[in-house]
């Protein structure tokens, strides 16, 4: 999601979900095809550099361990909290992945070939 239109429409409908380190939003959008992703990192958990790594981070686990558990035309909004730039890929996807719902997960979908997501990291 880029757009700020995009951003208040999750935040109003989404259904809101919190963890120590991320506010979520999770909402169905009407007419989008594949799971969207929003971040929002505010200036007050750090520097650019700081900022950008969570944002890569979170980017990272959101296509190998979110994506293909949600369900098609969800968007998904994330708000980092302090202390957010401690945390490992791995740490932030499995964080996330506590919250999410039982109801917006469909079945992974079943890959072929080995991806670079599965390699240890």
């Amino acid at each position: 999601m880029r757009r700020r239109t995009d951003f208040v429409r999750v935040r109003r409908a989404g259904n809101r979900f919190q963890t120590r380190h991320f506010v979520v939003y999770l909402a169905r959008l009407t007419g989008a095809g594949a799971p969207r992703l929003g971040l929002a990192v505010s200036r007050q958990i750090g520097n650019a550099v700081v900022r950008n790594r969570i944002k890569r981070r979170l980017r990272e686990g959101f296509r190998c361990r979110l994506k293909p558990l949600l369900a098609p035309a969800s968007a998904l909004l994330i708000v980092a909290r302090a202390g957010a730039a401690q945390l490992k890929t791995q740490e932030m996807a499995a964080e996330l992945l506590s919250v999410l719902p039982t109801n917006s997960r469909a079945m992974p979908a079943q890959r072929a070939q080995p991806h670079s997501c599965d390699e240890g990291r």
